[in-house]
């Protein structure tokens, strides 16, 4: 499916919807509905850097020179597929499969739910280059304050 998305849309890398299940239980689905929207509406690259990400690595198949020109910085604890997206889209083709080909299980000591390294991810994420315009250097501003206030609502609320 994702390969025939490749071919037939010219792209270089599809991404697929996930199912997301939260200590074994179903709690909702990657790219959500309206997210799904924009993306059928041709917004993949302005709602990526304005409101986060939805591409997850598990979800894509690329072209192979894309990927070995884009690799894991080790030095970020969170938030590494997003790294690895936003440094390719000046330079990717990107596709959607609108169906879930994946399921994705987070447990009690994931990555994804830490707060510490996703603080530290974001404090990365801000200083990296990215080759964005000036509006979208802006929204991408924005959306990572958005995340940072959050976190700091809910390390808040722990203590």
């Amino acid at each position: 499916m994702q390969l025939k998305n490749i071919i037939n849309k010219k792209s270089d890398l599809d991404f697929c919807k996930i199912k997301v299940f939260i200590n074994s239980t179903f709690d909702y689905l990657v790219p959500n509905c309206k997210q799904e929207k924009s993306i059928l509406e041709g917004n993949i690259i302005s709602d990526l850097i304005s409101k986060g990400n939805f591409i997850s690595t598990q979800a894509i198949l690329i072209k192979k020179k894309f990927m070995q020109a884009h690799l894991f910085d080790p030095k970020i604890p969170r938030l590494q597929d997003y790294d690895i997206i936003l440094s390719m889209i000046p330079k990717v083709r990107i596709s959607y499969t609108k169906k879930v080909l994946v399921e994705l299980h987070i447990q009690k000591n994931s990555l994804t739910l830490s707060q510490e390294k996703l603080k530290k991810a974001i404090y990365i994420l801000l200083n990296k280059n990215y080759n964005f315009n000036a509006e979208q250097k802006v929204n991408f501003v924005k959306y990572l304050t958005n995340i940072s206030i959050a976190f700091f609502k809910k390390s808040s609320k722990k203590n």
